[in-house]
């Protein structure tokens, strides 16, 4: 999501895209949610990645269609050429929590690996391979929200909310970002539009009979 202010956000990632070879690898947190975006070049070649850990603190998002999300911590398996065995992420259930306040402890929530069923490491190929699969697999999808709130009420996303979350994971700068969510707004225009028509023809042949 763009949090990042316009000239700020293209000069990292200029830079990320100047030095990809030499970044081993681009780890962040404080966005709460569990999610990743590609970094891609002027040619729309995928050459970077950053993975997005959840958070300990919970909150409410104010974005729309989002929720809220569990605490969460992660343990990176990594190699020193940038890659992963795997990457490990532990929550806590604040249902429980509410519930039982005085026996606080971290579960493990996913393997990255085993979820998304990466053979190999965790690599850029392996990443970019992934993006595909959301895009085109609900079942992958649904998966990914599962996790991206850390298990607090996870709903499929429709619409913009669905444009938002892959949108924002394929590209990072702004134009493409927007480019790409303008046909999920448009999309659901076109729905909310032929619903309309439908109810107009349904109301008209009633009108006839």
């Amino acid at each position: 999501m763009t949090w990042f202010r316009d000239p700020y956000n293209e000069k990292f990632l200029k830079l990320t895209v100047d030095y990809a070879d030499e970044i081993g690898m681009m780890l962040f947190g404080h966005h709460h949610t569990d999610t990743f975006h590609l970094v891609k070049d002027a040619n729309g070649t995928a050459v970077q990645f950053m993975l997005m850990s959840p958070a300990v603190t919970p909150w409410f998002s104010s974005l729309d269609g989002a929720g809220a999300n569990n605490p969460a911590f992660r343990v990176y398996d990594a190699n020193y050429d940038g890659t992963f065995n795997d990457i490990i992420t532990y929550y806590v259930n604040l249902t429980e929590l509410n519930n039982n306040p005085t026996n606080t402890s971290f579960l493990s929530e996913y393997s990255f690996k085993g979820a998304y069923q990466i053979k190999g490491p965790i690599n850029l190929k392996a990443m970019v391979d992934l993006m595909e699969r959301l895009k085109n697999d609900n079942a992958v999808l649904s998966t990914y929200i599962h996790y991206n709130s850390v298990l607090w009420d996870p709903k499929m996303p429709e619409g913009t909310y669905r444009g938002g979350q892959l949108c924002s994971m394929e590209f990072a700068d702004y134009p493409r970002y927007f480019s790409c969510l303008a046909q999920y707004k448009s999309s659901a225009l076109h729905g909310f539009y032929t619903v309309i028509l439908v109810l107009l023809a349904s109301s008209l042949s009633n009108l006839l009979l």
